[in-house]
């Protein structure tokens, strides 16, 4: 059975991304993180630049998570997103902002990192990361795409496991912040 209801949350992240970019080859159909793990990132909201493309990242109105608002086409795109740590490393759940009952949001995770001015993003969707999650986790794979069908609990397990591994991340881009 193929999952045609996954494409739509994929296609919002080639949007978000941009067609030259990395997008998310891996979604956990449960959000990896609770309330308890999010945590604030010093010196993620602001305007970020790449190239042609614009991305505005702020707090939410109840400043626990962060809305993202993707700017490189004609429509704008709005994004979720919940910051969370596992070691050393930094992550954030992306998921779509708008409400669409034909569509299951993805929580897409991305490792961030604050670095020179500048945010480096990669999702975590390598082949070795989705070999490892293979091993442990109910997923449905589909050529290059994985969907985990795990609890969200098992999926923070698997990322507490291999999240950190620099080879958990797939291609990154680098954002400058808006002058």
């Amino acid at each position: 059975m193929k999952l045609t209801w996954m494409l739509p949350a994929l296609a919002g992240f080639v949007i978000l991304t941009g067609c030259d970019t990395p997008t998310p080859s891996l979604l956990s159909l449960e959000a990896p993180a609770t309330d308890r793990e999010t945590v604030a990132v010093n010196g993620l909201t602001g305007t970020w630049e790449a190239g042609d493309q614009t991305c505005v990242v702020r707090r939410s109105k109840d400043n626990k998570d962060y809305e993202i608002l993707y700017l490189g086409g004609a429509t704008p795109y709005g994004f979720e997103a919940r910051a969370f740590r596992v070691g050393s490393a930094q992550l954030l759940d992306v998921t779509p902002s708008d409400d669409n009952d034909f569509r299951l949001p993805g929580h897409a995770i991305a490792r961030i990192w604050l670095e020179n001015g500048g945010l480096r993003w990669g999702f975590l969707d390598s082949d070795w990361f989705k070999q490892q999650a293979a091993a442990v986790l109910a997923h449905h794979q589909t050529d290059s795409k994985m969907l985990l069908l795990a609890p969200g609990a098992a999926v923070r397990d698997v990322l507490g496991k291999f999240g950190a591994d620099d080879k958990a991340v797939g291609k990154t881009v680098t954002w400058q912040r808006a002058q």
